[in-house]
């Protein structure tokens, strides 16, 4: 394997820079206030599907040679779920959740038989985006449903198909997500709930516009429940904010997505201990701590009716501490239990990543031979690097299926691996509309990656 070089993606990621910058200034060279396209996948109303990672024009939902399905802020409004992952388990069509961690922001979200879930060691068969940031950790593809504010959300598509604009883990679809303006979305709002199980929720959402071009959003979401369960508590805490710039011609945001929540899950039961009591755990503890830091920086640029630039940059620091029960496979039932003879682990696990990256991209609408036409292309590159770390203690179960450690029992190390990974992307997508019924779509896409994975001992 080649040594890791960090060096192009740090050039790439000035070269993204600098073209978002320049959209900055072009867009400060605009005086006219009326909507701008590049804002399309933002309202409240959509009537066209992002068919790349990246927002821009869109495409016609005639002319997309999928089964697109679309949900906005309306329908959420509509319903009061706890997260984007029971939304989905309950409106879109193909859709099921499997919730074997026992918790509700830890669940499986299967599509067509394609996982995104936030457990390390799925196959990850879909990829999931935020803002055309591409939201899949950089270690182990995971997905994490809490770090999502659903309150953020302007849209939901859900995309099937191996579409290869979206590159890695689009086996079975892509969910593009896209979060709310303050010009799209302007007022105050505060909610308050209590409900069952200790149940306690505050969120609010605040936009609006300064002046003429710049608008704002912002939304916070506290959440406290004991749970139904006897160990299955869930204190959420996520924050989203916005600031933009937009004109006829430019749009241009900076937001962050900010979590601390801690998730403890009781597993699933088999149906013997279900007829015994539904409410206990099957194993505990199992406990995860995650914590989310990230910024995104995007902007587009109409250099005129038909050719659109857009692009993003992104860092994202994010932080996993678990702890978990488990079986002592080791365990030997036929010699007494002590130190050395245990039926148990406590295993301990620790995740400390950043990621970073960025896309460029552009959209040329025009007639090929007198037929309509819009050609994309674009360039991704989203890169990482993580510290993960496990250690195991001897433990041994109690009547109720909990740990205990065993006396002197200490944390041991087992595991200690330092991970860096970048995947570079060229893709493209052209539409040509042959007739007022019939289009005719090309996509491809080509990746790159470099992975590099030291033990640490």
């Amino acid at each position: 394997m080649r040594p890791f070089s960090p060096f192009p993606a740090k050039t790439l990621l000035l070269a993204l820079s600098a073209a978002l910058a320049a959209m900055a200034t072009a867009s400060r060279a605009q005086d006219q206030t009326k909507a701008n396209p590049a804002e399309v996948l933002e309202l409240p109303t959509i009537e066209v599907i992002g068919t790349t990672p990246l927002p821009g024009i869109g495409t016609p939902v005639r002319d997309v040679p999928a089964n697109v399905q679309i949900f906005t802020s309306k329908e959420f409004a509509k319903q009061k779920h706890t997260d984007i992952s029971e939304y989905l388990e309950q409106n879109p069509t193909s859709v099921t959740v499997n919730a074997a961690q026992g918790n509700p922001f830890q669940v499986d979200v299967n599509f067509r038989g394609f996982t995104a879930s936030p457990l390390l060691g799925t196959p990850q068969g879909l990829s999931v985006f935020q803002d055309g940031v591409r939201v899949n950790e950089p270690f182990g593809d995971t997905v994490n449903w809490d770090l999502i504010p659903q309150s953020a959300i302007s849209s939901i598509q859900v995309i099937p198909g191996s579409n290869p604009t979206f590159g890695l883990n689009t086996l079975g679809g892509a969910l593009s997500i896209y979060t709310k303006s303050g010009s799209q979305y302007p007022g105050a709002a505060i909610q308050a709930l209590v409900g069952s199980f200790q149940r306690k929720q505050i969120e609010f959402e605040l936009g609006g516009k300064a002046g003429d071009h710049v608008d704002y959003f912002l939304t916070g979401n506290f959440f406290d429940e004991k749970g139904w369960g006897d160990h299955n508590p869930s204190k959420v805490k996520q924050f989203f904010g916005k600031v933009g710039w937009q004109d006829d011609k430019s749009d241009f945001d900076v937001s962050l997505t900010a979590a601390d929540n801690r998730l403890e899950g009781m597993q699933a039961l088999p149906k013997s201990y279900i007829q015994e009591n539904y409410r206990q755990a099957y194993t505990f503890p199992d406990l995860n701590n995650n914590k989310l830091a990230f910024v995104t920086v995007k902007g587009s640029h109409f250099f005129n009716d038909d050719l659109l630039l857009g692009g993003n940059v992104y860092f994202r620091n994010y932080k996993n501490t678990n702890l978990s029960s488990n079986q002592n496979d080791a365990f030997d039932a036929a010699l007494p239990v002590d130190n050395i003879n245990f039926n148990a682990l406590n295993d301990r696990s620790s995740i400390k990543q950043d990621s970073f990256g960025g896309s460029l991209q552009l959209t040329l609408s025009n007639n090929v031979a007198g037929l309509k036409n819009q050609l994309t292309l674009g360039g991704s590159l989203d890169a990482g690097k993580t510290k993960f770390t496990q250690e195991s203690q001897a433990s041994l179960w109690t009547a109720d299926r909990g740990l205990v450690a065993v006396a002197g029992a200490t944390f041991l190390p087992q595991t200690n691996v330092d991970t860096r990974n970048a995947y570079y992307g060229l893709y493209f997508t052209d539409t040509l509309n042959l007739t007022e019924k019939w289009a005719l779509t090309l996509s491809g896409r080509y990746n790159r990656a470099k992975v590099k994975i030291e033990n640490r001992g």
